[in-house]
């Protein structure tokens, strides 16, 4: 790289004139902040008006990954997640539990993320989470240094914009818990809800990196405790539950069995037909 590599612009990176051509799709007009213009990354004003424009446009899903939540934030983009969930549109936002959400009081924690499941987001919590990112339709991907549900203003923050279902796919690879799943699978996996509810009193979960692995802990602190490799396995090695029909391929009836990747059924059949249907 040393050697051959080039020097580019940071306006042909971020894509300058896609990104007008976008705004000027949205009908919002040309009036960003001529930082922006000049360089394609949003400040916080900039931001706010182009992810919720992006937002109101979802079809499918919508994903926010921030490091801290406020109920400030969330009351700002309410409304607008509000509508997409009664549309059908998935929400799911990622962020830390009351009890590690920086210098935010517990109860202020808490508060936004319940104010989040009312309105019908799914939400999860991760103990050391710091990502900040926006993934929509598996397509439109926001990034940068801006938590989108905690941002108070009081520090200066920019973030980036990118459209394209392969580096969507990408981050969103990236950003699950499971590092093995293939960046064709991810953009469907991320809306998915990952963290269990609490047995013992019935509320969230939060995902933790301890000394054993990864594990999942009471969010209200009550004291349950579960590593997540034996949660998974003892899942995979349940077996599902309905009636899938007889088998595509021969028309034998199908057996409920357990496997390394999750519960299935499977051809009664087997060896010599080897079809299988997932639950």
């Amino acid at each position: 790289m040393q050697q051959k590599g080039a020097v580019l612009d940071v306006r042909d990176v971020l894509g300058y004139y896609p990104m007008l051509d976008d705004v000027r799709r949205y009908g919002l007009g040309v009036d960003l902040d001529p930082e922006t213009l000049r360089t394609g990354l949003f400040n916080q004003k900039d931001f706010d008006h182009v992810w919720l424009a992006d937002a109101e446009r979802a079809q499918n899903g919508i994903v926010i990954f921030s490091g801290f939540v406020t109920p400030q934030r969330v009351a700002a983009c309410g409304d607008i997640l509000r509508k997409k969930v009664k549309k059908g549109v998935v929400v799911r936002c990622v962020t830390r539990p009351p009890r590690h959400n920086g210098s935010i009081p517990p109860e202020d924690g808490k508060a936004a993320l319940d104010a989040l499941e009312r309105i019908g987001c799914l939400v999860d919590t991760r103990w050391d989470t710091h990502e900040k990112s926006i993934i929509i339709d598996g397509e439109i991907i926001w990034f940068g240094s801006l938590n989108p549900l905690s941002h108070s203003g009081a520090t200066s923050e920019i973030m980036a914009r990118f459209v394209g279902k392969s580096v969507a796919s990408q981050v969103a690879a990236f950003l699950a818990i499971d590092q093995g799943v293939k960046a064709e699978e991810a953009a469907d996996q991320i809306l998915r809800k990952e963290n269990p509810t609490c047995p013992d009193c019935g509320t969230r979960t939060t995902y933790r990196k301890g000394r054993y692995g990864p594990f999942w802990e009471c969010e209200q602190g009550c004291g349950w405790r579960q590593n997540v490799a034996q949660a998974r396995q003892k899942t995979a090695q349940r077996p599902p539950a309905g009636d899938p029909g007889p088998c595509p391929k021969c028309g034998k009836p199908m057996v409920a069995r357990g496997g390394t990747f999750g519960p299935y059924f499977g051809c009664s059949g087997y060896p010599r037909c080897d079809s299988t249907i997932n639950p």
